[in-house]
């Protein structure tokens, strides 16, 4: 799993007319890079000063110890999130946000839409494929939801819906796991708590996950040599 990684440098890409420069905090995940202002401008004397040995400054050894509350909280955050990480829930829980950002959490499709931009930063395109095919499936269903709609009743609809419009249990138990994994990144994340958690058994209320249909076929000799021999393949082909 890919462990982002925190740094705190001097933006040395401009300068400001009082001479100094923004102090940014650098967050490297699956090869995307963010900076973050803190809001501390210092000119490249102070920051060398603060950096280097015997800091004897009061002001500077006063900022040094905030931008190491700020990556302490910016690590722990991290941890807590762990391989549900994303930029969007980084921040939500990082900046103090005002309300009506804090609301957009509750948005099902935009942490469907951080996950698959995740995935396929990390080259995991067919799991990124899927994940949006199942949003789609959603979205046709319910085309805004939030976190707070999620409960058994609306899953069983989900399911009733899509068996009645010809969908295999196999297919929509794939899309229902796909939906788990957005709501337990939610609930890591403190968006839902455990009582709106809606999956789990039956018989304690909670929507329980159907079990699709493992029928296994055999490929034909025939069908294995023209795989093996295909060629001019898209990306996508290639993966599957």
């Amino acid at each position: 799993m890919n462990i982002p990684t925190i740094r705190v440098e001097l933006d040395k890409r401009s300068i400001k007319k009082d001479g100094t420069r923004s102090v940014k905090m650098i967050l490297y995940y699956n090869k995307i890079k963010k900076r973050y202002t803190l809001n501390i401008d210092l000119t490249e004397e102070q920051w060398d000063k603060m950096n280097g040995d015997r800091l004897r400054d009061l002001s500077l050894r006063n900022i040094k110890a905030n931008i190491n509350n700020i990556k302490v909280k910016a690590s722990k955050i991290i941890e807590q999130l762990g391989d549900k990480f994303s930029f969007e829930l980084f921040e939500q829980f990082f900046f103090d946000l005002p309300e009506t950002k804090k609301e957009n959490k509750q948005d099902v499709y935009a942490i469907f839409d951080e996950h698959i931009k995740n995935l396929s930063a990390g080259k995991r395109i067919g799991t990124a494929s899927s994940y949006k095919t199942a949003k789609r499936s959603f979205q046709l269903f319910v085309p805004k939801l939030n976190f707070s709609d999620i409960t058994p009743k609306m899953l069983q609809s989900y399911e009733l819906a899509m068996t009645e419009k010809g969908s295999s249990i196999t297919t929509v138990a794939i899309y229902i796991r796909s939906l788990s994994t957005i709501v337990n990144m939610a609930k890591d994340a403190n968006i839902i708590t455990q009582e709106q958690y809606p999956f789990g058994q039956k018989s304690k209320k909670k929507y329980e996950i159907p079990i699709g249909r493992n029928i296994k076929k055999a490929l034909s000799v025939e069908y294995i040599r023209k795989i093996k021999n295909a060629t001019d393949l898209s990306e996508e082909m290639e993966f599957a």
